[in-house]
């Protein structure tokens, strides 16, 4: 009864609660993106243009993001910054000399680096090679082992706290739950035998990522109000594809 009930209340909420944080993730990106082609926090702000330290910041703040647990926040900036659209802007390939010289500022000095749990990020590492560990995080290969592995160390965000089921204070990717799910529900028969019983195993399976997703509602996470960063993201309006394209090819340098 417990299985089913669990069944029952993911299939009455999930939509909506997998469509809203599927958006927030494209939004992220796409905010993201368009940071890095304006090279500022806004289009239209009177700060001077710089997408080489927009892209360094937005990798920083990633790596915190996944040291934070949010999962799905770090996944939306990775894919930002790896998005042909900003390596087109940026080319750090051709400019790793002028992005060491940016990420040089946020560099601690020796003794001062933050202690590092298993599979945190430190984000004074060098710009690429913090996103490369980034992009292997969140690698699709061997059914996305290296996240899973990271989701199942994540630690609530007190860290004092103890550890316990349910309290990992994380934000996952829906999407990875939700490819769970459809491939459990598409591999595995809803009955089994002559007599077509029930497949307990196929519910007790659903149920279980279910459960996972759910509980990860629960969690708090202490962000404080910053009232310039509220009004920042109150009066952002996202670009569609077209105009972000348009501007990019504008910004490239050739």
């Amino acid at each position: 009864l417990e299985v089913l009930e669990a069944r029952i209340t993911y299939l009455a909420y999930a939509p909506e609660i997998a469509a809203a944080m599927l958006q927030r993730q494209r939004d992220v990106a796409r905010w993201a993106m368009a940071c890095v082609v304006h090279g500022r926090w806004t289009a239209d702000g009177g700060a001077t243009r710089d997408p080489l330290r927009m892209y360094v910041k937005l990798c920083r703040i990633s790596a915190h993001l996944r040291n934070m647990n949010d999962f799905s926040g770090a996944w939306a900036l990775t894919l930002a910054l790896t998005s042909s659209l900003v390596r087109r802007v940026v080319q750090p390939e051709r400019r790793r000399d002028e992005l060491a010289r940016i990420a040089q500022a946020y560099r601690r000095p020796a003794g001062q680096g933050q202690g590092q749990g298993q599979g945190e990020l430190d984000p004074s590492d060098d710009t690429e090679t913090l996103l490369g560990r980034l992009v292997e995080l969140f690698s699709p290969h061997s059914n996305f082992l290296v996240y899973r592995t990271a989701l199942q160390h994540a630690r609530p965000l007190g860290r004092s706290t103890p550890r316990s089921v349910g309290a990992r204070g994380a934000v996952p990717l829906i999407d990875v739950h939700l490819h769970d799910l459809c491939m459990i529900q598409d591999t595995m028969p809803d009955t089994v035998g002559p007599n077509g019983l029930l497949n307990y195993q196929k519910v007790v399976l659903q149920a279980q990522h279910i459960r996972a997703t759910l509980e990860n509602q629960d969690n708090i996470f202490y962000i404080l109000p910053i009232a310039q960063i509220m009004n920042l993201l109150k009066d952002w309006v996202l670009p569609d594809d077209k105009t972000l394209n348009e501007e990019a090819m504008r910004r490239f340098v050739r």
